[in-house]
């Protein structure tokens, strides 16, 4: 009898130890692949092209598919691309050749070319990559007007050593700190496609080759802008990474049809409230040749109210802004109350225009709903030349 309890007691004891085991399936770190981007684009010898980049972490540097960054220096940047019906085909392809198993938990962006976006075919894609459990939440969506596999490959680092790091804090932070382009997350992006109160937008990208910066000598100024007419690919830069992110991609429902400049998304974010603030150019409202900076920030939300009586019905936005003057080419004293009320108003009108432009153009564009063009932005602002507050009106 005794020998029985024993042997029960053992029994037990294997059964409990076994069952107790957790890491049987467990995956160490360095058994996975952790990538920093997937990359969609139109397939040739499939329907679907698709990309993964991976950041090859204490890996020697060398190989196919390499980077290289601004500098002609080498990364450990390495781009993976195959041609499948899906993304998860393209995975399990992938995966076939990959040492290190992918993982997506530590995805910072999904980019698709605009060649799959204006198609309308991304639609067919969205559902199934939204059910891809360990892409989490922070993946920013990106429209490249490129080749999306040659964007990826450029996207290195200079300053730095994590791509992973370089690429969450270029498009989150700062898309921020210069509303040039929107921070627009995949999630987001998927439920606007399937919502009847809004349509999608998305952050624009592209390779910039250095080839718009010209030489001296050459007369091609931009005068009669803001400051920041250009997209994706176009700044007149040399150095640094060669992808850039500027203006937005802008869709009605799941197909891309349009795109907004640097200048015109700014006044998007301010109508969406989406706005924080951002350094913007204006001409003096006295000295035409000059021009003058302010450091502009968003006052409060957008007051928005929708008249449903019209057939079309009328949405009104009054837009409130502040702002310090940071920079005068002219040299006039504009802290002087009466020449601030002056400047002030001057932004406001230059401001509403270039929103009543913006609306105009966008309702033709996306063909959904028309605006009243009576944008209100006014500057509850306080002027000095300092950046320090004065009494504002």
């Amino acid at each position: 009898m005794l020998f029985s309890k024993k042997f029960t007691f053992l029994n037990w004891l294997l059964i409990l130890s076994i069952l107790t085991n957790g890491c049987y399936d467990r995956r160490e770190v360095e058994d996975m692949s952790y990538p920093v981007a997937i990359g969609l684009d139109k397939g040739v010898t499939d329907d679907l092209r698709f990309s993964v980049q991976v950041e090859n972490v204490g890996g020697t540097q060398g190989g196919g598919g390499m980077g290289q960054s601004g500098q002609g220096q080498a990364t450990k940047n390495f781009v993976f691309t195959v041609d499948a019906p899906n993304p998860y085909a393209g995975m399990n392809m992938i995966n076939t050749f990959l040492s290190k198993q992918l993982n997506f938990q530590h995805i910072k962006m999904i980019a698709v070319s605009e060649d799959l976006a204006k198609s309308g075919e991304l639609e067919k894609y969205l559902p199934g990559m939204t059910r891809i459990a360990q892409i989490r939440e922070i993946p920013n969506l990106v429209i490249t007007k490129g080749k999306v596999d040659d964007f990826l490959k450029e996207n290195t680092i200079v300053v730095g050593s994590e791509i992973i790091k370089a690429t969450y804090m270029v498009i989150n932070l700062e898309g921020k700190n210069t509303e040039l382009f929107p921070i627009v997350k995949f999630f987001d992006f998927y439920t606007a496609t399937k919502s009847n109160m809004e349509q999608p937008i998305a952050t624009l990208a592209n390779t910039n080759f250095y080839r718009n910066l010209v030489e001296s000598g050459v007369d091609n100024k931009k005068s009669n802008t803001n400051g920041q007419p250009y997209v994706a690919g176009e700044l007149p830069r040399s150095g640094g990474q060669k992808r850039e992110f500027f203006g937005t991609a802008v869709f009605r429902g799941g197909k891309m049809v349009g795109e907004l400049n640097g200048d015109e998304t700014r006044l998007l974010q301010m109508i969406r409230g989406d706005f924080t603030r951002s350094f913007m150019t204006f001409k003096d409202p006295l000295q035409k040749n000059f021009v003058l900076s302010i450091d502009v920030r968003t006052a409060r939300k957008p007051e928005i109210t929708v008249d449903v009586q019209q057939e079309t019905p009328e949405i009104h936005v009054v837009v409130s802004l502040e702002g310090d003057l940071i920079g005068v080419q002219s040299r006039i004293n504009y802290e002087e109350l009466e020449l601030k009320s002056i400047l002030e108003q001057a932004i406001a009108r230059d401001i509403k225009q270039q929103m009543d432009e913006l609306i105009k153009n966008a309702s033709k564009t996306t063909n959904r709903i028309s605006f009243d063009s009576a944008i209100k932005p006014y500057l509850t602002s306080s002027l000095s030349r300092s950046g320090s507050n004065t009494n504002g009106l």
